[in-house]
């Protein structure tokens, strides 16, 4: 049995064409992203989902809210899920640990003698940073190589769509100056 964090992520899954309806200028906002792989992980999508943030809002809406700093327009919603208001009380690592379960660090703020937080060799892991001037964050996967610095980055954002890179994770791991947690998750299956 492969990664099933890998393969959720793979051409023709629900993931996939949930990517695809938001290209490049019209991405998926990074805490969707983040949250609809988890859904996908957990095993909560169903193959005939649509590609719209709305149907996978609906699937555990408790989590989505939390998971997701950008709210889903009332229109969109069922009038239950609009029953039970949206108060934004956003924490994407700590739907993360609700909904998939793991381990979170203690934010630090990365510079050149406080490095980024450790990644566990093998593992997925979702970091958040962000920086209170300017008010600016990001949330994304990190896939960390069982061995060395390696690692993938998996990410998502309204002006560059999604995107997979493979990159280093050390030293300040190119996030100097940005307040950062890191949940470690659990194995998926694979490698």
């Amino acid at each position: 049995m492969g990664d099933s964090g890998w393969l959720v992520l793979e051409r023709e899954t629900p993931l996939a064409r949930l990517v695809d309806a938001y290209p490049v200028g019209e991405g998926l906002p990074c805490c969707s992203f983040v949250a609809a792989w988890s859904l996908c992980v957990a095993g909560l999508v169903g193959e005939d989902i649509a590609a719209e943030l709305s149907a996978w809002a609906r699937l555990d809406f408790s989590y989505w809210k939390l998971a997701n700093i950008v709210s889903i327009p009332a229109p969109d919603l069922d009038e239950v899920l609009r029953d039970e208001g949206d108060e934004r009380e956003w924490d994407s690592l700590e739907a993360a640990l609700q909904m998939l379960g793991g381990r979170r660090c203690l934010p630090v703020v990365v510079c050149a003698s406080q490095p980024a937080p450790e990644l566990e060799p093998g593992k997925w892991h979702i970091v958040q940073r962000w920086k209170w001037q300017g008010l600016t964050g990001h949330t994304y996967l990190v896939k960390a190589d069982l061995e060395g610095d390696g690692c993938v980055v998996v990410q998502s954002s309204i002006r560059h769509g999604t995107r997979i890179d493979e990159g280093t994770w050390e030293g300040t791991a190119g996030l100097s100056g940005y307040r950062v947690a890191v949940v470690t998750l659990p194995s998926f299956g694979g490698p």
